[in-house]
């Protein structure tokens, strides 16, 4: 607060377009993070891609300006965990957060029987949501009621089954009660489930120690940004523009006429595969670029034509 009890002015907003992949700490929320950077950047078009739980740490991309509109084609794309099971004992959050709600024996339980478990679950499972989740029932999220009064029974969580798919999981050690794995999974998927589905199979219960996402939606954690210290020079110089975003297909537009027709709504004749490195001609939606730039998610029009989907200018 300044002076007199007035609010400090907002910094001057700065003209950002891009990624800037955060590491995200443990004990803070996704909409937390959002909230520190606005401080810092002033008035500026933000989202996020793949909420994180306040208990869960990790590679948290935050997009700015008109990369807001790519977060749909960003979601859809696997991300990487390394996670902790603690054996024996479970909360009502499914992490160590939450209240203890069960207990039971784990001596049993060997490396060989976790791996032969795991396997079970690769490939496209479905998967009960946590209570403490921010699926919605009735416009409201699960989380909201799973903090009030009543209990949310196995029986009615069911209803909110869903499929998911896990494309790898290695399960690289037991030490004592604690289980260390990585797991690769598709977006949607509950890691908190996972575990408490995995203990299951194991003839006990558990909980997440440790959940750290160490890739997501093109980025991997060497190329975040750590909030601690962060300022608006070191913002600028971590940001990824949209037409870097690895794992998007991508089409130069050479012709500048051809790029003012497309910006217009207008479908422009394209004869030749399109993508950049060759490959065939994309079927679904991809970055339009022109001298280097994105300006716009095109989509392919009958067999010869392309045409604009969504400006990025």
């Amino acid at each position: 607060m300044g002076q007199h009890g007035q609010r400090a002015p907002m910094p001057p907003s700065l003209n950002l377009n891009g990624v800037l992949p955060v590491y995200k700490p443990r004990g803070m929320g996704s909409k937390d993070v959002s909230r520190q950077l606005l401080r810092m950047l002033g008035k500026v078009k933000m989202g996020h891609v793949g909420t994180l739980d306040p208990d869960a740490e990790g590679v948290l991309p935050i997009l700015l300006g008109t990369a807001t509109r790519v977060q749909d084609w960003l979601l859809d794309s696997p991300k990487l965990y390394a996670c902790d099971i603690y054996l024996g004992e479970t909360t009502d959050t499914l992490d160590r957060e939450g209240k203890v709600t069960a207990t039971a024996p784990w001596e049993h339980v060997t490396l060989e029987a976790v791996r032969e478990v795991a396997k079970e679950f690769l490939g496209p499972i479905r998967q009960v949501p946590p209570a403490f989740s921010a699926i919605k029932h009735h416009g409201v999220p699960l989380y909201t009621y799973a903090r009030g009064a009543e209990t949310l029974s196995d029986e009615f969580l069911a209803n909110f089954t869903r499929s998911v798919e896990i494309y790898r999981l290695s399960v690289e050690a037991l030490e004592g009660r604690v289980i260390r794995f990585r797991v690769w999974c598709s977006k949607g998927t509950y890691v908190r489930s996972l575990v408490r589905d995995i203990s299951e199979k194991l003839g006990t219960c558990g909980r997440v120690d440790r959940l750290v996402r160490e890739a997501g939606s093109g980025f991997t954690i060497d190329q975040t940004l750590s909030l601690e210290g962060m300022n608006r020079e070191s913002v600028e110089k971590f940001l990824i523009p949209i037409h870097k975003i690895e794992g998007m297909e991508k089409i130069s537009i050479p012709d500048l006429q051809d790029t003012l027709a497309l910006l217009q709504g207008m479908e422009v004749n394209w004869q030749f595969d399109f993508s950049e490195n060759g490959d065939s001609t994309p079927t679904g939606s991809f970055l339009m670029l022109s001298e280097g730039e994105a300006f716009g998610i095109g989509k392919r029009v009958g067999h010869n034509r392309i045409r604009l989907q969504r400006s990025l200018r």
